[in-house]
Order: structure tokens, then sequence, then C-alpha cells
């Protein structure tokens, strides 16, 4: 069968790595798909490495990225839209590819419309997969999906009992990042969190609330996109109503990403920007720059212990990406202590907390303790190198294809 995957990624990420690789955006569309996908950021290219060993001739699609995609237009004869051209360019990609199994890795990004006109104008595709791993901002372009899955367990709940078809998939970890990375360096950094810092209470109130009580009583060194927010202070709160639309204005005339980071907005894609302006100053002194793909395996696997804490919505169960990029890069997790995290891990191969004076303790006696925190990495590695692999999530995501097609 042939699997197509549609994903965007960070456009804080998107410009960083175009920056640091200024000759590649000349290159041709496969090169420059290749280099992205060997970086290792988000899923990358890991179901496409996967699946074909299930019978799916599997292919990759990031459609945010503009060099990329202004590539494949010129390659194939497409007029680059000045508009939406995310989804026109994406659209003349899958009538190319002719999918049958189609995959929208994130229910934020696809209007209704567009799925109903995708529907109508490629014949070939038989399913519509969305992936949903944090409340949809497009709630209403749910019903035009076949089905949606999700890493929460809550939201599969959520989605069943609207009445649509759902299904629980776990994230995992792929490999061959340990052959990217250098895995033979000593781990430098005591104590780490790498990843976002979001307000609203489905997302990372209590992530925030808890690194804030962790920066005032601990070290910990913060890598999040949160820190390359570069206004603060009063009168910027005040000025957030006018500066919002400018910095929107500013991502759809396609300003080069050079000058875009000589202009003092946030990236509005980045979903940092009106938060990170109202981060405590005890919360901002750990602040270090966003590391994403290899860089952040690298800082993980760095790292004699690192920090996790779910988004909001996912109030009882274990399951976002960190739990296993953590483990499978070798640092020693701590994690809040979820119903389903023994699912996962044993509690020797994780760190679990339930407050944040646990939290504390706990991080306290892994530095007191080194030997018994490299102990615990590196059965927490082994488990999800055993049990968390992206090779074992295909045949998940290859039974929920098979059974949803049996039903047609």
């Amino acid at each position: 069968m042939r699997f197509l995957k549609v994903t965007t990624f960070y456009g804080e990420y998107l410009q960083l790595f175009y920056e640091r690789r200024p000759h590649l955006r000349l290159q041709p569309f496969e090169q420059q798909l290749r280099e992205l996908m060997w970086d290792g950021f988000g899923w990358a290219d890991f179901f496409q490495h996967a699946l074909p060993a299930l019978g799916y001739e599997a292919s990759e699609l990031i459609i945010n990225a503009e060099p990329l995609q202004r590539a494949w237009a010129t390659e194939h004869g497409v007029v680059f839209p000045p508009g939406d051209w995310w989804h026109e360019i994406a659209f003349e990609q899958i009538r190319s590819h002719g999918p049958e199994i189609l995959f929208l890795d994130d229910t934020s990004v696809f209007p209704a419309d567009w799925i109903g006109r995708v529907r109508a104008q490629c014949p070939s595709v038989r399913l519509v997969l969305g992936w949903a791993g944090a409340p949809s901002g497009r709630p209403e372009a749910i019903h035009a999906y076949d089905a949606i899955l999700s890493c929460v367990p809550e939201l599969v709940a959520g989605f069943t009992d609207g009445g649509k078809t759902a299904f629980h998939l776990n994230h995992g970890f792929e490999p061959r990042i340990l052959e990217r990375i250098d895995v033979k360096r000593e781990p430098t950094f005591a104590f780490t969190f790498v990843g976002q810092i979001l307000g609203g209470s489905a997302f990372h109130e209590e992530r925030r609330r808890m690194l804030l009580g962790l920066a005032e009583r601990l070290d910990v060194d913060i890598y999040s996109p949160i820190a390359n927010v570069p206004l603060r202070g009063k009168i910027t709160r005040k000025l957030k109503p006018l500066l919002r639309p400018i910095a929107a204005a500013v991502d759809r005339i396609r300003v080069p990403a050079k000058l875009r980071r000589l202009i003092p907005l946030p990236p509005v894609a980045s979903g940092v920007y009106d938060r990170g302006l109202q981060l405590p100053r005890a919360l901002r002194k750990s602040l270090r720059p966003a590391v994403y793909g290899l860089e952040m395996f690298q800082k993980l696997h760095d790292s004699k212990a690192t920090f996790n804490c779910h988004i909001g919505a996912s109030k009882r169960s274990a399951s976002n990406m960190r739990l296993f990029e953590a483990t499978g890069a070798g640092a020693c997790l701590v994690t809040d202590a979820k119903d389903t995290l023994g699912e996962l891990f044993r509690d020797d191969e994780v760190v679990s907390y339930s407050s944040l004076e646990e939290c504390v303790e706990r991080v306290r006696w892994l530095g007191d303790n080194p030997t018994k925190a490299r102990e615990i990495a590196v059965r927490g590695q082994k488990r999800t190198l055993s049990d968390h692999t992206y090779t074992i999530r295909a045949q998940r995501l290859d039974e929920i294809i098979r059974s949803l097609l049996a039903r047609r």
C-alpha cells in the first residue's frame, strides 16, 4: 500500500536548520529532504523507514519548509502560489504521490474543506488519518478524517465519546539516532529540561509551575523555544494586540530567515508568543536556547538526569514523546507519576514524582548517587530499545490501518 505522511515542523527549527546550512536552500528537493530527515526532528522519516517491512511504500512531506517546497514546485512545474502555499503545494504533492493511506499528522493544520478537496480530486486515497497529540486547534475539521490517532488516551476517549473513530498509538524512539550522535561522550549536565512551555490548562501550566519550583531550588538547564522570545516587560504586554498581526504579516510575506531573526517579533507558529512574556524572572535565569533534532538528542544523552511533565490534557496517562526520546538517548528520566507509567517502564527504569517536593528530593538523590542514576538510565534505555521503537509502533499503525480498511 502507498502511505504518505504529511507534517509540519516548528517554524523556528526550520529557520535555524537552513541558517546553519545556507547552501541547502538551493539544492534539489530530494537532497533537502534527506538532510532534514537525517536531523531527526519530530517523527522525521521514522515511519517511512519502518513501514516497508510491513508491505508499504511510504513517503513523507514537510509542507511548511519553504525552500524544500519551492524546490519541489520548481522541479514539477507548479507555480509557487503567493497565498496559502502550504496547502496548495501539498495538494499537488498528494496528487502526484497517489497515496492510498494519507496520514495528516497534526489535526490543527488541515481545514475540513481542504481534506474534502483531496478526497474529491485524489481518487487513490482510501483512508485519511489524523493525529492529535494535544487538543486540536481545528475541532470543526475532526469529522473530515476517517479516524483520529493520539498518544493521549484521554483524547482518544473524548473523540470516541463524540462519535468519532479513534485509536491510541504511543510515541517511540528511533534507534538510528544513536548512530548519529556521540554516544561515547560522558554526561556533563546534571539536570535538564528540553521542550516547550505553553500556557493554557490543557497544555503546560503544571509544567511551568514545576519548572519554576525546580529553578528556585535546584540548578536546572531549561532548553526551550521560550528562551528565544526577545521582548518582555510591561510595555511589551501592552503592545501585544498590535504586535500579533504584525508578526503574522511578517510570516506571510516570506521575509528571508536572516532578516526575520533581526525583527524583534517571535515566530507566530512557535506557539510561545503570548506565553513567553509572562515567565517569572526566577524561571528565566535557567533558560537556554532551544535545541532540536540531533542537537536535542545529544543534549539528552549528555544529561545525567532530565525532567518531564505531561500536558494538562493527559491527566492520568504517560503519553508524550519525551518519555522515549530521553530514555532512548540514554538519560535518566525524571517524570510525573501517571497511572499508566508502569505499562511502559518499570520503577527501576525511570524516576517518578507526585509533587514538587518529591521531585526535588529525587533529583537531589540522583545527584548524590551518580552510579545509581546511571544504572537507571541504562535500564530505561534498554527498555525503550526493546519495547518502544518505531518498528514496534509501525506494527500497531499497520493493525489500525488494516482494521479500518476491513470495515469498508
